[in-house]
């Protein structure tokens, strides 16, 4: 009797735990939109317009991309880190950034390569690259 009743109170943890991870698991599988919206001159650079939503109700103090940018010949042309963040659980947020030394009609395609940092209030949260859904509006197209 003692063994079943061990058993049982460990059957109801693993219940109660799992429960309590349910929604913050479906917090972090919400996609995270970013979208190249727009590419224009600026001087001698090219400035990028960038639409981001977070579908999920998670807060993110930080979501940085490390982005690979091609030209037409498929060269790698430039590479940066963009910081993207904060963004509030759902909510879309219009970021602009340089990408410098570059003319926007030399831009082919904008990779995401990598998620450098991906943090809520609470510290980093995994599976960020995942969650990513990028598209473009803007001549270039912008990939994962």
């Amino acid at each position: 009797m003692t063994a079943f009743l061990g058993r049982m109170a460990a059957s109801l943890l693993l219940l109660a735990v799992s429960l309590a991870g349910g929604p913050a698991a479906a917090q972090e599988t919400a996609p995270l939109r970013v979208e190249l919206n727009k590419l224009e001159e600026a001087g001698a650079d090219c400035r990028a317009t960038v639409v981001t939503e977070n579908a999920g109700s998670d807060r993110l103090e930080s979501l940085k991309l490390d982005l690979v940018v091609f030209g037409g010949d498929g060269v790698v042309a430039k590479r940066l880190a963009a910081e993207f963040g904060p963004l509030p659980g759902r909510k879309t947020v219009v970021k602009t950034f340089p990408i410098g030394g570059l003319s926007c009609t030399a831009i082919d395609r904008v990779l995401v390569n990598d998620v450098v940092a991906c943090a809520s209030p609470a510290g980093p949260v995994a599976g960020c690259v995942e969650r990513i859904e990028p598209s473009s509006r803007a001549a270039a197209r912008f990939v994962k």
